[in-house]
């Protein structure tokens, strides 16, 4: 963001020495690109996910229902951009993914009670869209506890990978993960 302003998405051309402020971002966290790199998904405060073109198009709104507490956004090649569904009470959805275009929450996964699950976290799809990586955390009282999983999106089920707080898949086949400890694992 600015120095002494708002927190603001700014682009930098890559043919470009500066930075530009992308009109519309004012309070945006959880930035994701689009499959095709013309747009923006980002979440304002509370809980509205908008979609803004670098054009300078005024963002829009996507829907104004999820969480804001540190989900993470993710946006997948068909059309679906996902987003943590809730915290800790059983029931709640785990990630939930809706249309660009607006519409109805798609829940994707539920939280394992059982297993403790307090929230599913950072979603980031996989390429061709053969799957998604989130990271389930087993809530505020086990703060370094958290597992990397991933789902499968035809079957609907998930595994657990291993512990993480985050993944990114890399263009040579490996996962980058993250552990609490502050280490990176390929």
């Amino acid at each position: 963001g600015a120095p002494a302003g708002p927190a603001q998405i700014w682009v930098r051309d890559r043919d470009q020495l500066h930075a530009r402020p992308v009109p519309g971002t004012e309070g945006a966290f959880f930035v994701s690109w689009s499959p095709d790199g013309r747009r923006l998904a980002f979440e304002t405060a509370p809980g509205v996910l908008k979609v803004v073109t670098l054009d300078g198009t005024p963002p829009t709104v996507v829907t104004d229902s999820v969480i804001t507490s540190g989900g993470g956004t993710a946006w997948g090649p068909d059309g679906a951009i996902y987003s943590a569904g809730g915290f800790g009470d059983p029931g709640v959805p785990g990630i939930v993914s809706f249309p660009e275009t607006g519409g109805a929450a798609t829940v994707r996964t539920r939280m394992d009670t059982a297993r403790h699950e307090f929230a599913h976290l950072n979603p980031a799809v996989l390429p061709n869209n053969r799957g998604l990586l989130f990271s389930i955390w087993y809530g505020p009282t086990r703060r370094t506890e958290t597992d990397v999983a991933v789902l499968d999106l035809k079957t609907g089920k998930y595994r657990v990978l291993q512990a993480g707080i985050r993944a990114r898949y890399l263009t040579t086949g490996d996962l980058l993960i993250a552990r609490a400890n502050g280490s990176l694992v390929a």
